[in-house]
């Protein structure tokens, strides 16, 4: 996944009808690692060594072309930032704007169980609300607590907030068609 907007100057060196594609290449977006290109100039010092000169990366879905790299292929800089410790130096990092991840909604993960454990984003939206089961959802999809990561604060009050009218009256619908069901055909089902 990509962890900063792409520089769009990548636009000008495919085909115009192209271009657009490379404006969705945004924070968040999915990628699929494909290679690095070194550079001559590549440094080490001691056990500390330089990043390659690119990361090669595939957009999935995608089919432009961008000089001799296969169809949907990119080249991503490493991206340069420094810490500053105040009065002990600053020293600058170099590393790809790109990290592992996957990413799943609580209604899809329904059902799952996630063993080796689970990063879990508790707090409200910016826009709208949350359901409380769908923060049920999330907490429940581990065995044990140790398993559970939860991603930043949230408010306590989300997890007692009653049930909406639709939610209720969808469970309510439930119960009296599973009532009808057991009727017609037994309670063996």
């Amino acid at each position: 996944m990509i962890t900063q907007n792409i520089d769009r100057n990548l636009g000008t060196l495919i085909l115009s009808e192209q271009a657009d594609e490379l404006a969705g290449l945004v924070n968040g977006k999915i990628i699929n690692f494909y290679g690095f290109v070194d550079s001559e100039s590549r440094q080490q010092y001691g056990r500390i060594v330089s990043p390659p000169a690119y990361m090669l990366v595939k957009v999935p879905g995608s089919s432009f072309s961008l000089g001799q790299f296969p169809p949907g292929v990119i080249p991503l800089k490493p991206s340069s930032f420094t810490f500053k410790i105040p009065h002990k130096g600053s020293p600058t990092f170099r590393q790809f704007a790109v990290t592992l991840a996957y990413g799943i909604t609580d209604y899809k993960c329904q059902g799952e169980t996630y063993c080796e454990g689970l990063l879990s984003d508790l707090n409200t939206p910016l826009t709208g609300s949350t359901e409380p089961a769908s923060l049920y959802v999330q907490l429940s999809r581990v065995q044990s607590l140790h398993q559970l990561s939860i991603m930043r604060e949230f408010d306590p009050a989300e997890l007692r907030k009653p049930l909406s009218d639709d939610l209720i009256k969808e469970l309510e619908w439930e119960k009296w068609m599973d009532d009808r069901t057991r009727e017609k055909y037994g309670s063996e089902i």
